[in-house]
């Protein structure tokens, strides 16, 4: 989970663009794992 954000901190800071953190940011919720009963 830290690799994906710092991924996303590093495309938008190439693309000197803040929306790509707006985008791909709420996809952690999906990614995260889920606790197994």
């Amino acid at each position: 989970m830290l690799a994906y954000i710092e991924g996303i901190m590093l495309m938008a800071k190439t693309r000197n663009d803040p929306q790509v953190i707006r985008q791909l940011g709420p996809a952690m919720a999906e990614i995260r794992i889920r606790k197994t009963v």
